[in-house]
């Protein structure tokens, strides 16, 4: 028989009528027939939720909406998926998780020596004999190359009994689950046309039906799209007919336009934040915007209510939908100094261990985000040797070792890699007594630029 993961006290009908600061009542009125699929998950033997929509539907909002109606003795992990994520993050975030509601005395489990942290986290969960609920948002966003070995370890663990997970995603390919593990998948739908103009009546906004269906298609009825244009309008004074005036003369896509023009009203500290959170490839927190001194209480807020980030207890997480429309107003020189920031940052946290970094990052992670940034600041470009690369060479080997020396560690300390490594090689050549001191600085910089091949 299986586990029922709801409380004794909650009902369908609340579930799919009462509205929460979860979830707008029209996102619940949208989708009466998902959220019995939703609610029934819980008392069902299956594994594995799979709640897919495209950007904007309503998928965190249904999940969130979810965990309220728990049982008080389910545990509740989440985590937010980003581009960056990779199987040692999910570890390290469910052991962090995991080892906090243990230390409350909240959740039983019994401690054993593991081969590997992925066997201790498993064991951990295995072996407590409460009833555990994990969601992954956003696992579209992880990368090709790390989703298979993320999923692979969820669908391991679902198969206890005792152990349900969720996955919100715009798409998800069922062929990928085992025709041993049991799953529900739903998938959340557009505004109906008559719910989108009731939500932009209650917003204060009318226009002829006409209008009313152009907006609607340009829309496409996502909840997300609708709530942002309605902020734009009322914000701006603008009726519907001049904002479509303006997206029309725009001569750009609906998507492309609606980020940019909600991006143009954010003040300006809170724009130089967004600047910033684009390029990072994962959340952050305060200790880390700290670090890079741009921590600012009042933009982050901003930036909150207005759902271009959301908080997650100590995590700011950027909506990923203004990502590439806010990358595209960022100067190239602010976009360098950015990425030499965060190289720096990634190399001082590298050596720590978890519990002193000042954000939960896998090691895994911090050096593909090193070497991501890296390759952005320094492009490997392959091309013929032109006469002024000829001309440079013959400088370089007229320089004294003393010059060598300072130029190629000063180019070192700015993270100008490829150059420091022409003068280190040049110095090979002409300095014969700090061979291994040199060997040393090449293998760290043929590391820093991907070619471990020469680094060993």
């Amino acid at each position: 028989m299986a586990r029922n993961f709801l409380s004794i006290n909650s009902n369908y009908n609340d579930f799919s009528s009462l509205t929460s600061p979860e979830i707008n009542k029209f996102v619940l009125e949208n989708n009466a027939v998902v959220l019995s699929k939703v609610y029934g998950f819980c008392q069902k033997p299956d594994d594995i939720l799979l709640i897919t929509g495209f950007f904007g539907t309503g998928k965190a909002q249904v999940v969130n909406h979810l965990l309220n109606y728990l049982d008080r003795d389910v545990y509740s992990f989440k985590i937010d998926c980003s581009q960056s994520t990779t199987l040692d993050d999910i570890l390290l975030f469910l052991w962090a998780q995991f080892i906090t509601v243990a230390s409350n005395s909240e959740i039983a489990y019994k401690y054993r020596q593991t081969n590997s942290f992925q066997d201790r986290v498993s064991g951990c969960f295995s072996e407590s004999s409460s009833s555990i609920l994990i969601t992954l948002f956003d696992f579209d966003l992880v990368s090709e190359e790390n989703s298979q070995n993320i999923l692979d370890f969820i669908l391991t663990i679902s198969k206890d009994e005792k152990i349900k997970v969720v996955i919100t995603a715009k798409t998800f390919d069922t062929a990928l689950i085992p025709d041993n593990i049991l799953y529900t998948k739903v998938i959340l739908k557009a505004l109906s046309r008559i719910i989108f103009e009731k939500y932009l009546q209650e917003k204060g906004l009318r226009a002829t039906p006409r209008i009313l269906d152009e907006l609607y298609k340009i829309t496409r009825g996502y909840y997300y799209y609708t709530e942002i244009t309605a902020n734009i309008l009322n914000k701006k004074e603008l009726s519907v007919s001049d904002y479509l005036v303006a997206y029309t003369n725009s001569g750009m896509s609906f998507d492309k336009f609606l980020a940019k023009a909600f991006i143009s009203m954010l003040p300006l500290e809170c724009k130089k934040l967004l600047a910033l959170l684009s390029v990072i490839r994962h959340p952050v927190n305060s200790q880390l915007l700290d670090y890079l001194d741009v921590f600012d209480k009042h933009s982050i807020d901003y930036l909150h209510e207005n759902k271009f980030l959301k908080t997650v207890d100590d995590l700011y997480i950027l909506n990923n939908y203004f990502r590439s429309a806010m990358l595209s107003e960022i100067d190239e020189e602010e976009k360098t100094r950015i990425h030499k920031s965060l190289i720096k940052f990634y190399n001082s946290q590298l050596p720590l261990k978890p519990s002193e970094r000042l954000i939960m990052l896998s090691r895994t992670t911090m050096r593909a985000e090193t070497e991501y940034h890296q390759n952005i600041v320094i492009p490997v470009i392959t091309e013929p040797i032109s006469e002024e690369k000829k001309t440079e060479a013959e400088t370089l080997t007229t320089l004294s070792v003393s010059e060598l020396w300072n130029n190629a560690d000063k180019l070192f300390m700015d993270y100008n890699y490829q150059e420091a490594l022409k003068l280190y090689l040049v110095l090979l050549e002409k300095d014969d007594t700090e061979k291994n001191k040199i060997y040393s600085k090449l293998a760290d910089l043929y590391n820093r630029l991907g070619n471990r091949k020469y680094s060993l």
